[in-house]
């Protein structure tokens, strides 16, 4: 039988050997004036944060164990206070989050925060669920926990006694009360997100009478403002102020549109844009990577 103090000692390692897991898959964000914190989604280097933390289209990315790089905002859901970045040239073997379930969240679970507070990196604070993210019609689906967060945590994962990403830090609502973006929620707006797949900033766009001189019944396409170097639209030739207008001969008008019909590339070949360039109507084809 083991003793009160040998108990109490494997206790203290394996929540050591906890952060220690969590602290590798927190970044540092840079944006602007701005400082904040992120997560390595994927492990080639795909980093989820809050909409707030990234206020331009690039930021400079820092992980734990010193490794910099620019990362391009390839996608914005400012609803959720969520932003999708992707490293400006393609990385791989990077640590990376374990999303657990947030909709099995309960009131009164252990949870720990993760971030880089007023400049000090990979701090932890610990904490427990007082609300689950479950809303009423109309309402935000939010993590509340009553844990301590700062300046410098939005962006940083809320993780479960297991180390796994059950929120994105965002916002302090009182004395050690903190709010978080719920994972079920991130993960799907990394799967619908245009840029891992193209490597992509874009933007909805009114076409106004260029749709008439092509001959386009749509209103509205979807404007690229930003390509991710060393991505397939970069190397594709997508160039900055190409307006979307199709996918694969299937017309689109909004970046969910977009990332809709990329989740259904071809069996065989290239995915086929058709874009608007010099007031023309041409097609692009992209070659996707392998692991989008």
């Amino acid at each position: 039988m083991l003793s009160a103090v040998t108990m109490q000692q494997e206790l203290a390692e394996a929540a050591r050997r906890l952060v220690e897991r969590v602290q590798a898959i927190v970044v540092q964000v840079r944006s602007g004036s701005g400082n904040g914190s992120g997560i390595l989604w994927r492990a080639d280097g795909q980093v989820v944060t809050n909409h707030h933390v990234v206020p331009q289209d690039q930021a400079v990315v820092e992980t734990a164990a010193g490794r910099r790089f620019t990362a391009t905002v390839v996608a914005r859901d400012p609803a959720n206070d969520l932003a999708l970045l992707v490293p400006t040239t393609p990385l791989a073997g990077l640590p990376a989050a374990e999303p657990g379930d947030s909709r099995a969240l309960r009131v009164g679970q252990l949870v720990l925060a993760v971030g880089n507070p007023l400049g000090l990196r990979g701090a932890v604070s610990w904490g427990i669920i007082t609300a689950t993210p479950a809303a009423r019609p109309g309402e935000r689906e939010l993590v509340r926990a009553n844990i301590l967060l700062l300046p410098g945590n939005s962006g940083g994962p809320l993780v479960d006694a297991r180390g796994r990403v059950v929120g994105v830090n965002a916002m302090v609502a009182g004395p050690h009360l903190g709010l978080a973006v719920p994972t079920h929620l991130a993960e799907t707006f990394v799967q619908t997100a245009v840029t891992p797949k193209l490597g992509l900033v874009v933007v909805e766009v009114a076409l106004g009478a260029l749709a008439r001189q092509v001959g386009l019944a749509a209103t509205t396409g979807v404007m690229v403002t930003a390509v991710a170097a060393g991505y397939p639209a970069a190397r594709a030739g997508v160039l900055p102020g190409d307006v979307i207008v199709g996918v694969n001969d299937q017309r689109v008008t909004a970046a969910q549109e977009l990332a809709r019909e990329l989740t259904q590339p071809p069996a065989n070949g290239p995915v086929r844009l058709q874009v608007l360039r010099g007031g023309q109507l041409r097609e692009v084809r992209v070659p996707l990577l392998a692991a989008a």
